[in-house]
């Protein structure tokens, strides 16, 4: 197995999260925080009110020896449009959902 493919098996897939917050009065809010892990983001929102707060954090994505967080918006050739967003190192390939064919990022 190559080193690409391993790596995109560790990666977390975080698909349909919807994460709504409604807060009042507080010091720290944080929506979405992570911390050295290589992930996919599909789909996914953060929706925030927040009232009198001194820090509000909507994503945060630290990393310390890769990419913080890339992002591809790729047009295939059968028409469709494929948006991705990955927090650490990003995959070398990226897959059409409706034809298959694989697009290289690198």
């Amino acid at each position: 197995m190559k080193r690409d493919e391993e790596k995109d098996k560790e990666r977390l897939l975080i698909e349909d999260l919807k994460i709504k917050q409604d807060i009042d009065n507080a010091k720290r809010v944080k929506g979405l925080e992570m911390e050295n892990q290589d992930a996919e983001l599909r789909r996914t929102s953060i929706d925030m009110n927040v009232k009198n707060a001194e820090e509000v954090t909507g994503a945060s994505f630290k990393q310390t020896d890769k990419p913080a967080l890339s992002s591809y918006m790729i047009m295939c050739d059968c028409g469709e449009r494929i948006g991705r967003v990955f927090t650490g190192t990003p995959p070398s390939t990226i897959k059409c959902p409706k034809c298959g064919r694989e697009h290289d990022v690198h």
